[in-house]
């Protein structure tokens, strides 16, 4: 967060340009095994219907208000979420998976709850004749 007209335009892309070349650095310097579950907490994040439960930011990133985006990084530098839901489903699955989409598109908080890893497309084949 900043203060308008703490920094000319220049100095904040400059500032946004060296920290995601820290960021990148420091994510090529990661064990495999880490960077993949970092991958996986980027994917929970920037799925909606994962952010929600996890962040308490139900809709864009882009749209959430600072007071939002100030809470949930309080309760990440101290390792507290809580999930707030209207509705906990089972299985992510087929079944699972269109419910809750259709429960959050009418605005309803949904948390899914699935034993397995989660799963990106990058695992799976997408392609029929490849599957």
């Amino acid at each position: 967060m900043l203060l308008e007209g703490a920094a000319s335009a220049e100095q904040v892309l400059a500032g946004i340009e060296d920290t995601l070349k820290k960021l990148d650095y420091s994510l090529q310097h990661l064990s495999p095994e880490m960077f993949k579950l970092t991958q996986q907490l980027f994917d929970v994040l920037g799925m909606g219907i994962t952010r929600g439960p996890l962040t308490g930011i139900w809709g864009s990133w882009e749209n959430a208000s600072s007071e939002q985006i100030r809470n949930f990084l309080h309760r990440w530098e101290n390792s507290y979420l809580t999930l707030e839901a209207d509705i906990a489903i089972i299985g992510s699955g087929v079944g699972g998976g269109t419910t809750a989409e259709i429960l959050s598109a009418a605005d309803y908080k949904v948390l899914l709850i699935e034993e397995g890893p989660l799963k990106t497309s990058s695992d799976f084949k997408l392609l029929e004749d490849e599957a």
